[in-house]
């Protein structure tokens, strides 16, 4: 037991000696560098002699053009994906009694989270499709929850045709048209998935970015 506490103690004096030294060498480099940091916007971490300048990521708008073709192809897509999530939310009551006849595994909690995940990936995969001005870590996440939002779709597709019986209600567009067979939705999943890929490629230089 008191080995213990011996430990404990040199452990905790040994991360406060560190601390301390670091500190010590920020401090160091704060006052032998107030020109540069009265000049710009930095962040200085020092570990023993390395120091990093990073600049601090701001929003900006996508600079390479795209042709026409391309430009119609993105805003359908994002127009389609606006349809169907505005359906969707404006038909909440309706549409998660759909998800939840699915009967996924994991019963009720499993079609809540679902639904969310279908309105959250559906809502910020817009600003990436939409080349709106975003910092490059927003527009990375935005364009995974486009592809996100596709695959979503296809794996409650795949569940759909592999159901016994066939579902009758997909809720593609929420609550709104319920004659939908629930043999469309799989091809419907394909399409909207290579869409959302080929809409990431196509936007692919808008993800590189410089630290």
């Amino acid at each position: 037991m008191v080995e213990i506490v011996e430990r404990n103690h040199l452990l905790f004096f040994e991360g406060f000696c560190f601390l301390f030294f670091r500190l010590q060498s920020i401090y160091t480099i704060f006052t032998l560098n107030t020109s540069i940091f009265a000049k710009k916007t930095t962040f200085i971490i020092a570990f023993d002699c390395i120091v990093i300048d990073m600049k601090l990521p701001t929003a900006s708008y996508p600079k390479n053009k795209l042709s026409t073709p391309k430009i119609y192809f993105i805003y359908g897509l994002a127009i389609v994906i606006i349809i169907m999530v505005v359906s969707q939310l404006m038909t909440i009551e309706k549409f998660l009694p759909i998800i939840e006849n699915y009967q996924l595994p994991g019963g009720s909690p499993t079609a809540k989270i679902t639904v969310f995940s279908l309105a959250t990936s559906g809502i910020f995969s817009l600003p990436f499709l939409m080349r709106m001005s975003l910092s490059p870590l927003f527009r990375i996440c935005s364009a995974i929850l486009l592809n996100l939002y596709g695959v979503i779709w296809l794996m409650l597709a795949m569940w759909i045709v592999i159901a016994n019986p066939p579902l009758i209600g997909i809720g593609i567009f929420g609550g709104l048209l319920k004659s939908i067979p629930g043999e469309v939705v799989l091809p419907f999943a394909i399409i909207l998935l290579a869409s959302t890929i080929f809409a990431t490629c196509l936007l692919r230089k808008d993800l590189k970015f410089k630290l």
